[in-house]
């Protein structure tokens, strides 16, 4: 499934790389499977990696503001 990244390119989603960005912004390895399981669902072909990004904040939100706040930086 295709992506569309923020420079109008083209890339295959990668659910890894997906989920080591969550891992970046600190979050628990249960939350980032919890949010990594939900979001890849959602994927869908021309999805850009801002609504990607949205989706994730959106339900990181209800893990905790902090949270979500450092996945959004």
């Amino acid at each position: 499934m295709e992506i569309i990244k923020a420079s109008g390119e083209r890339e295959s989603f990668d659910r890894e790389k997906f989920c080591r960005s969550l891992k970046g912004a600190g979050a628990p390895k249960d939350i980032v499977e919890k949010v990594c399981g939900i979001v890849e669902k959602q994927v869908r072909s021309g999805m850009s990696t801002e609504e990607l990004s949205r989706k994730a904040e959106k339900l990181l939100l209800k893990e905790g503001f902090l949270l979500a706040a450092k996945y959004n930086l």
